[in-house]
């Protein structure tokens, strides 16, 4: 997940500070690109998706090496207890918890979240097709809206990317533990994000393109099931795709999803996270995580996702 509870909370409120409704919300600072800008986005998309899917993929197995021979990956999650540890506390951790004789060096393990690594590689994408000023706006839009993934999806679009709203069944309310309280994640919100969605074409203030709806009815209800826009996505080469308000946000390739999440200690191998996107079962890729005892992977049932724009497109 991107952050702990508290920490999602206080980015919350500093939000609904500036907004009371996030339904209908306005962003925070400014991102527009010039027609230029976006016509030489849109050429280079080709060389920009390999390049993260390309580059997410190499560090993600040379982490994965590490986690195998070693016991030590090359992440640590943003708010994990290794992130509160000083350097040299650090060192002792991956001495005493490494199974080689030459672990990863304090400096060689950087720190994630599901925003943090989605947009690592993103960057890079930028930086390959000469737009590296561009990104360095993006990055400034998203710090001006607490590193919100509603608004790297907002910024996406105005270089031409498409904004699909996708919900497994939006004729039934799914079941939402009691105790959410967070803005987005409540059953109230979830009813209100889907009504205003399929009625007025926004999620909380990013303009909607298409739908990817009742793709996984609940049992429950009579929806019928509708999976033509999820076989269309398993075409698509790169998208960014966001739940429950942004307060997940992941990247996915061909039908897959590859996330990360801010609770773990570098000897976790649940810093990333990749398989078919899945959401009704736990996370987009369908995995649950437990963090403290505690089932911390929301149950996903909503969201949206930035396709750019391409012959896969099915709308």
């Amino acid at each position: 997940m991107k952050w702990a509870a508290f920490f999602f909370a206080i980015m919350t409120a500093a939000s609904v500070s500036a907004n009371l409704d996030l339904h209908t919300r306005t962003f925070l600072g400014h991102f527009e690109a010039t027609p230029a800008e976006v016509a030489k986005h849109q050429q280079g998309l080709a060389t920009l998706m390999q390049t993260v899917t390309e580059s997410t993929e190499e560090f993600r197995q040379v982490h994965l090496g590490w986690l195998r021979s070693c016991g030590i990956g090359l992440l640590y999650g943003y708010v994990s207890k290794y992130s509160t540890l000083s350097s040299e506390e650090r060192q002792s951790f991956i001495k005493s918890h490494a199974t080689c004789g030459t672990p990863p060096q304090v400096d060689d393990v950087r720190i994630t979240s599901c925003e943090i690594f989605a947009n690592r590689y993103l960057a890079k994408g930028f930086v390959a097709t000469g737009q590296a000023d561009v990104y360095k706006r993006i990055d400034r839009f998203l710090n001006d809206n607490g590193r919100d993934g509603l608004a790297l999806t907002f910024a996406l679009r105005k270089l031409g990317w498409k904004i699909v709203y996708w919900n497994t069944d939006v004729n039934q309310v799914p079941p939402l533990p009691s105790d959410r309280t967070l803005v987005g994640l409540t059953s109230d919100d979830h009813i209100l994000d889907t009504r205003t969605a399929l009625h007025k074409h926004v999620y909380y203030g990013v303009p909607i393109d298409s739908f990817m709806i009742n793709f996984w009815p609940l049992p429950s209800g009579n929806t019928i099931k509708d999976e033509v826009a999820l076989r269309a996505l398993s075409r698509v080469p790169y998208y960014v795709g966001i739940s429950h308000a942004g307060f997940h946000v992941w990247t996915g390739s061909y039908g897959n999803v590859t996330e990360s999440h801010s609770f773990f200690d570098p000897n976790s191998d649940r810093n990333i996270q990749i398989g078919e996107f899945h959401p009704p079962l736990a996370s987009p890729t369908g995995r649950e995580v437990e963090y403290q005892g505690k089932k911390q992977m929301f149950y996903y049932y909503s969201g949206i996702i930035a396709v750019p724009p391409g012959p896969w497109l099915w709308f």
